[in-house]
């Protein structure tokens, strides 16, 4: 018998991990979790009554809005334990305005857009945690150098060497002499502009677009899809200027058309860095983006992927 009262068979040693493999503990404690453990039948109880009272609706569900002090009280356990017990099945939790939401789900429950998009936010997090300190510092000099040179106008070395940091050789070479201070001071205002915005986390706006991502990418590949996005930002802003020429295009045609017709602004973009916002308003540019990634790569693409076209992907074994 084990602490919560429940009878197990006594385990056969195994001779490669001892009298109690990994799995089979990992078993034995889910099903005791989620059948016998008391605090898991009282936690389930005071949820249900909490949401029979007083429910607070959040993401298309009813949730019980206790403070885990609350609940901790109400069950005579320390807070510890309830932040513990509902990360495990049968229940779902949520934060939002500093409240930690709990209710219990179905079995096989289907993630909502909010849930996909807290697990993208989570890789923005991690990508910006890993790339920012090192795009700060490349600004920073950048900076420095920008601004000698325009102290130095006349130093026409210091100038090519501040523009050498953004433009390729032959861009450099391409730019005639008496344009590269006003091409220095217009460079100065980005590196400056864009030092200010970095930042190691989303802004709500952003999480903002990655529900609306969440909502028209498929399900279970979102995360990937932007993985893969970020990793390849050059190639898919490629693809937007190419969009953003159709859609200017198509703009030309109707007014020829329709002179009064209301047409869609197509605004020129500039990103350097990957830009949430952008990735929303382009998501099928994003889809395409990936689809020539995984191509190219010939690697398998996750399950909600290869449903949205599966003739494409017979050939990768």
């Amino acid at each position: 018998m084990d602490r919560s009262g429940q009878f197990f068979p006594k385990p056969v040693r195994n001779a490669a991990t001892g009298p109690f493999p990994t799995s089979e503990i990992n078993s034995r404690r889910q099903l005791v979790s989620m059948t016998g453990n008391p605090n898991v039948i009282a936690l389930k109880k005071l949820v249900a009554s909490s949401i029979a009272k007083d429910p607070y609706d959040f993401d298309g569900f009813p949730w019980c809005s206790m403070s885990h002090r609350e609940r901790g009280e109400a069950l005579g356990v320390h807070e510890k334990t309830i932040r513990r017990l509902i990360k495990q099945a049968p229940f779902a939790f949520d934060t939002t305005r500093n409240v930690t939401l709990v209710r219990i789900a179905e079995p096989g429950e289907k993630p909502t857009p909010r849930i996909y998009a807290k697990k993208m936010a989570a890789f923005v997090r991690r990508y910006l945690a890993k790339h920012v300190p090192e795009q700060r510092t490349k600004l920073r000099a950048e900076k420095k150098a920008l601004t000698d040179a325009l102290d130095a106008p006349a130093d026409l070395a210091m100038l090519n060497k501040a523009l050498s940091l953004s433009l390729s050789p032959d861009e450099l070479h391409d730019l005639p002499d008496d344009e590269k201070l006003e091409k220095a001071e217009a460079r100065l205002v980005k590196v400056v502009k864009w030092a200010s915005n970095l930042r190691e986390r989303e802004t709500s706006r952003d999480f903002g677009c990655l529900i609306g991502l969440a909502k028209v990418w498929p399900d279970g590949a979102q995360v990937e899809i932007l993985e893969v996005i970020f990793d390849n930002w050059t190639a898919f802003m490629t693809g937007v200027k190419y969009q953003q020429h159709l859609d200017r295009e198509a703009n030309r045609k109707l007014k020829e058309v329709d002179p009064t017709a209301k047409l869609n602004q197509v605004r020129a973009l500039f990103f350097d860095y990957p830009h949430i916002p952008t990735i929303r308003r382009y998501w099928r540019v994003a889809l395409d983006a990936v689809t020539t990634h995984y191509q190219t790569t010939k690697k398998h693409p996750p399950a909600g992927f290869k449903a949205l076209n599966p003739g494409l992907w017979k050939h990768l074994k």
